[in-house]
């Protein structure tokens, strides 16, 4: 978020959820990183019609997004986030020009080349929101009241009175009413005024030091009330052009003969902006609001929020962004997070009672980037109360209104959430993997801990072991709550019971043993009691889930598949499915191929217990050979059915019984036996 104040580039690192419908938000990191001196007196001098220049302006798009992405990089760096931790971009760019002719929006132009941020960091980015609104018949701003709909529609009646280069309110009255309209000046107005008044020494009255040292004048701050904009009817908003530092000059011009001090200024424009505020209140809202929640640079003021607690009716609460757990500073960029996600998702994010336009729709434009097969968003981090896999999923509201086509359709574009999960999981699995070696290696055995669709995966892949690795069913095993009746019917409570999990684990393992929990939400007491009790017997112990948890003094590894909300809520059959699905598959295939279960990709070891497994065999041996097919089938049965056995042989011209001696020798590596 870039102001009209030219402060600079705000950046919000945001995670942003839905459940059941409602948002869920939560600003984890914020910074502010101000322009160069050059940059910022660029954007001044191209702001001014008098020295505006055509190739300044364009070539100033492309710079401002320059500058914008060294800040992305230095923001990741400094809180230490890979990109992969960031899904998307919103970018409001830096509010040029508001072009506002009798209440009516002609243009606006925000700077900042979306394309450019997204091809240079990566990261799909979505920008230019406010034209949506503008073609509709809307001014194009303000935009903040969307965040402010989402955070406070529960505390009216609330005043959120954002000050900016612009100030602007969002109030929320009895019955969810909204009114959203910009106020007037802000610290654009002061800016302009102390860089004037310092002659250029100072670009902002940092704390209201100079306006703390001065007298109000109230014959200037009733002179300023009668500008045009202030007895204007809604829907309203401003910019530089009614505001900027030309208006600043003209006040300093028009009562130069009164000759006020520096401080004077200060301190009665800062009145000015403080009466303009709260005059408003009192013009155009229906009802007074009980509490005014002040954000922007403003709100770091204490001048300014003086006189504004001095202008409010008694009673009525004034307070900042912080007082409900977000920076005042962060809140403009954190809106644009929200609406840049609603814009993915096809969520309409203007307020047409706000901005004056004649219909909801979704504002922004998408650029897309690297990252943008993964645009329907992962959280990464949740809170233990709100479960990632039980969020309600935004794309499938309307589910059961849409034709068989638009649901495969939607089910497919999901299958991306899947593979980035198992993607985002790839060292964790490696680790593990390298558990289970270790493990089997020694002798111990590998146990699927889960219930309902997650008990089943794991007996399923326990059972493909035998014949596709020939190994001894004991080796990987598969324990389901509720037991075998549980694999065909839903067994009623049995996830429920923590002892029932201790129970049959205590049973079953060494100390030489892997025990894998399997569980989506990552909250099956079944499973939680199995890995305690393993753990209390000396075995590794690993969970598998699709939500992330805290530290757990009985789970040694963790692999987290942030697979997001289900196509139908709650449903982890499907993408926790798929994903759990597939790490099983990585873990026991590539476990068995580096125990010498497998030649180059081969199932070399497979049991051939029907014709379809003695074709693939004959295959098999045909491929590593020189051998025809009949051939092949008759080596086969000379090596009673053992694929390395026969390949041994033909390929070493030995003996079965030296074959064997030979395997057995190498501890069944087929690789190392043949380069003997």
């Amino acid at each position: 978020m870039s102001g009209t104040s030219l402060d600079g580039l705000d950046i919000a690192y945001v995670e942003i959820y839905q459940l059941q419908g409602r948002f869920y938000i939560k600003n984890r990191f914020f910074k502010t990183y101000t322009y160069t001196d050059t940059l910022r007196e660029q954007l001044r001098q191209n702001s001014l019609s008098s020295s505006a220049k055509l190739d300044q302006i364009s070539q100033l798009n492309f710079l401002l997004a320059d500058f914008f992405v060294r800040c992305i990089h230095q923001f990741l760096d400094t809180f230490e986030l890979s990109k992969n931790q960031v899904d998307l971009i919103g970018s409001h760019g830096h509010t040029f020009y508001h072009q506002v002719e009798a209440n009516v929006v002609l243009s606006t132009l925000q700077l900042g080349e979306p394309a450019l941020i997204a091809a240079k960091t990566g990261i799909t980015t979505v920008a230019d929101f406010r034209p949506f609104d503008i073609a509709v018949g809307g001014q194009g701003a303000p935009l903040v009241p969307f965040l402010d709909q989402v955070i406070f529609a529960d505390k009216s009646p609330i005043a959120l009175q954002n000050i900016g280069g612009i100030a602007n309110v969002t109030f929320i009255g009895p019955g969810k009413e909204l009114v959203a309209f910009d106020t007037g000046p802000g610290n654009m107005l002061l800016d302009a005024a102390i860089q004037i008044l310092s002659k250029q020494q100072l670009s902002y009255d940092e704390n209201g030091n100079w306006a703390s040292k001065g007298t109000v004048h109230p014959e200037i701050v009733q002179a300023c009330l009668q500008h045009p904009y202030f007895n204007q009817k809604l829907p309203k908003t401003t910019g530089r052009a009614l505001f900027g530092a030309h208006y600043a000059q003209d006040l300093l011009r028009q009562f130069e003969h009164l000759s006020l001090s520096k401080y004077d200024w200060m301190a009665t424009l800062t009145a000015f902006i403080a009466t303009s505020i709260v005059q408003s209140y009192h013009q155009l809202l229906n009802t007074f609001p009980a509490e005014v929640v002040v954000s922007g640079g403003g709100a770091l003021n204490p001048q300014l929020m003086a006189q504004i607690a001095g202008l409010l009716p008694e009673g009525v609460n004034l307070k900042t962004m912080e007082d409900y757990g977000m920076s005042s500073e962060a809140k403009e960029a954190v809106a644009f997070a929200l609406l840049a996600y609603c814009t993915v998702f096809g969520i309409p994010n203007n307020i047409p009672d706000a901005t004056g336009a004649t219909q909801p729709l979704v504002m922004g434009k998408i650029c897309p980037a690297a990252n943008y097969s993964r645009i329907l968003l992962h959280q990464q981090k949740k809170s233990e109360q709100i479960l990632n896999t039980e969020c309600a999923h935004l794309l499938s509201q309307n589910l059961d209104l849409l034709s068989p086509q638009e649901i495969i359709q939607l089910m497919h574009s999901s299958d991306y959430d899947v593979l980035q999960a198992v993607s985002s999981a790839q060292d964790s699995i490696a680790t593990v993997m390298q558990l289970i070696i270790a493990c089997l290696s020694d002798n111990g055995r590998l146990f699927y801990v889960g219930a309902g669709t997650s008990g089943r995966l794991g007996v399923l892949d326990a059972s493909e072991c035998p014949p596709t690795f020939k190994t001894d069913p004991s080796r990987v095993q598969g324990i389901i709550a509720g037991g075998l009746e549980a694999l065909t019917n839903a067994v009623e409570h049995a996830e429920d019971s923590f002892e029932q999990g201790e129970t049959i684990i205590r049973s079953k393992i060494s100390p030489k043993d892997v025990v894998i929990g399997i569980s989506a939400n990552g909250n099956a007491p079944f499973v939680h009691g199995a890995l305690s009790a393993a753990h209390q017997l000396k075995a590794k112990t690993v969970l598998i889930s699709c939500n992330q948890l805290g530290d757990n003094p009985y789970i040694q590894q963790f692999i987290f598949l942030p697979v997001g909300p289900e196509i139908l809520s709650g449903s982890t059959r499907l993408k926790a499915g798929t994903a759990t699905k597939m790490v099983l598959n990585m873990l026991t295939t590539g476990t068995f191929a580096r125990l010498g279960k497998v030649f180059g990709n081969y199932m070399v070891d497979l049991h051939v217990s029907n014709n379809k497994l003695e074709k693939r065999a004959v295959q098999i041996i045909v491929s590593l050979t020189r051998a025809n097919e009949q051939e092949a089938l008759a080596w086969l049965k000379k090596a009673e059915g053992s694929v390395k056995l026969a390949v041994l042989m033909l390929n070493s011209k030995i003996d079965l019984a030296t074959a064997k001696q030979r395997l057995n020798q190498y501890k069944g590596f087929l690789r190392a036996a043949l380069n003997h």
